[in-house]
C-alpha cells in the first residue's frame, strides 16, 4: 500500500489541475470562447465568425499555420525571418495554391458537364482527370471507368 495514493514518479498530482489541464476541459474552453468571440462579432456587426473545431474535425484539406510567438514576429519586423515565419508562408502559399487549384476544378466540372457527351473517349478521359477532386488522387481509375 502506497503512503501517498497522490504521488507521481513526477511528484505530486492534484486532482484539480488534473482535471484542469484534461483535453476534455481544453475543449470546453474552446467553445466557450468561440461563442464568446461570436456574439461579440456579431453585435460589432461583422459577417466573420470564429470555429472553434480543428481542420481535421471540420474536414478542412488546408494545411493549418503554426504559432509564430511574439519574438518570432519582432524578428520579422527587424527583417529577420524566423523559421516558424518560413514555415507559416510556405504553408500560406501551399494553402493558396490549394484553393487555385480547386478553383479550376471547379471551373473544368462546369465546363465538362454539358459537352462531355460530345467528345471523343480519349478527350472525356481527359476531362475527367481534370475534373477529379484535387485532394482525390485516384485518377488512374476513374480513367479506367470513362
Amino acid at each position: 500500500m502506497d503512503k501517498h495514493p497522490k504521488s507521481t514518479r513526477y511528484g505530486r498530482q492534484n486532482p484539480i489541475s488534473v482535471r484542469w489541464n484534461s483535453e476534455e476541459q481544453l475543449l470546453v474552453w474552446r467553445k466557450a470562447w468561440a461563442t464568446a468571440a461570436n456574439r461579440g462579432l456579431e453585435l460589432a456587426g461583422h459577417d466573420s465568425r470564429i470555429d472553434h473545431r480543428s481542420h481535421a474535425e471540420r474536414d478542412l484539406e488546408e494545411r493549418p499555420t503554426i504559432h509564430e510567438g511574439v519574438a518570432a514576429q519582432a524578428l520579422e519586423l527587424r527583417g529577420i525571418i524566423s523559421d516558424r515565419c518560413e514555415l507559416n508562408q510556405k504553408i500560406k502559399a501551399d494553402n493558396a495554391l490549394l484553393r487555385e487549384l480547386r478553383g479550376q476544378v471547379q471551373s473544368w466540372r462546369r465546363w465538362s458537364k454539358p459537352s462531355s457527351r460530345r467528345l471523343p473517349k480519349p478527350w472525356r478521359i481527359c476531362v475527367k482527370i481534370c475534373c477529379c477532386s484535387v485532394t482525390s488522387w485516384d485518377i488512374s481509375t476513374r480513367a479506367r471507368n470513362a
